[in-house]
């Protein structure tokens, strides 16, 4: 039999080693058995750990104590479309992911275009209607000058003058430039950066049906023919430069299409987007926004991750797919015929016209009266 001093050594060094284990185990529990994920995003944003605890993270990058496992997290930003993670936390180790979120595009309504009079034109001066010889003459009209065509009594020829606007006043008539041949049916349409320049859409002729595109110089009073189409409805200039983008339709087309033109080759690329120039904003060269109305592509496509052709017929190969009569915000990629759907809407009447804000992160569109706003980028 075990002597009762032997035995109480016995029983306290099992005691004090049990402790020692313990301590031990929860040492490695607390520091050893550790690892670490570090997350680097735009903060503030949360990080839901699937099953153990959300964190917080008013800072990046972010830092989480985890004991080594595999996880599912799901990272939420306001505003921003949620993102889910497989990650593997190591013993010891820290593992790293750089997360971007996508902004989640928002239409807010601005209010009546009666009393916001952003699509409306521009109040012409007080002797505006002095100047054109009936008043259907088409006029263009910006802060600084007015444009117009009418009859020189001296020339006979149809001229067009140019009058500059200052408070609410008008110059005397100077001659851009003047044609041989009456214009009766015409558009003007202005190159808002380099303002000594304007588009004239020569409609006259209807047998055959065709239209003429002219490019004026006001400074040098010099034009030039640039374009003959059976139809053309309109145009948008591309900032800083001489291109610009319209609606036309060309030889063998029973339907209007959006074209580029570019200057120096003097080429018009027929783009894949069926919609109206109206519905297009011009960001550069290679980029536009557009609103579709009555979208109704062949395949699925899922709105804002996915690049997809712009034309209805052409598939992608997405999930999730807009309704006929949907209305779709694409952002189109000129060099590759590409586009991001941005964002679909079923509540809104069809867009009449849309124009992009001077930040190029909105748009505002015209929509049976009333004026919204797409934010479409942080």
């Amino acid at each position: 039999m075990m002597p009762e001093e032997t035995r109480k050594k016995l029983y306290i060094g099992l005691i004090i080693g049990l402790a020692a284990a313990a301590v031990l185990f929860i040492v490695w529990a607390m520091f050893l058995n550790r690892g670490t994920l570090t997350i680097t995003a735009k903060a503030p944003f949360n990080v839901e750990v699937q099953g153990v605890r959300t964190e917080s993270c008013s800072e990046s990058p972010c830092t989480i104590t985890l004991a080594p496992h595999d996880y599912k997290i799901t990272l939420q930003k306001s505003g921003y479309k949620s993102v889910s993670l497989d990650v593997n936390v190591p013993i010891g180790g820290d593992h790293k992911e750089d997360v971007e979120f996508e902004f989640i595009p928002v239409i807010s309504k601005r209010g009546a275009e009666s009393d916001l009079k952003l699509f409306s034109p521009p109040e012409l001066a007080a002797d505006t209607e002095t100047i054109a010889a009936s008043p259907q003459t088409p006029l263009f009209y910006e802060d600084n000058y007015v444009a117009y065509l009418q009859r020189d009594p001296e020339s006979k020829r149809q001229t067009l003058y140019v009058r500059s606007a200052a408070y609410g006043q008008l110059s005397e008539p100077t001659v851009a430039t003047s044609f041989i041949r009456t214009i009766l049916d015409y558009e003007i349409f202005p190159n808002i950066e380099d303002a000594n320049k304007v588009a004239l859409l020569d409609k006259t002729a209807t047998i055959p049906p065709v239209v003429t595109l002219y490019m004026v110089d006001l400074t040098e009073k010099t034009r030039n023919a640039v374009l003959t189409y059976p139809y053309i409805n309109g145009l948008k200039w591309i900032k800083g430069g001489d291109d610009f983008f319209f609606e036309a339709i060309g030889e063998g087309e029973v339907s209007s299409s959006i074209y580029k033109y570019n200057s120096q080759t003097g080429e018009a690329i027929r783009l894949a987007l069926k919609t109206q120039i109206d519905n297009v904003a011009v960001i550069s060269a290679d980029r536009i926004l557009a609103a579709i109305n009555e979208y109704s592509p062949a395949a699925a496509i899922t709105a804002g991750t996915t690049e997809l052709a712009a034309t209805p017929e052409a598939a992608s190969t997405t999930t999730a797919a807009p309704q006929t009569g949907q209305i779709a915000f694409i952002d189109y990629g000129v060099p590759d015929s590409k586009a991001r759907l941005i964002t679909v809407e079923s509540s809104l009447p069809p867009v009449e016209k849309i124009q992009l804000e001077p930040d190029k992160k909105s748009l505002i569109f015209l929509a049976a009266g009333d004026v919204y706003e797409l934010r479409f980028e942080e």
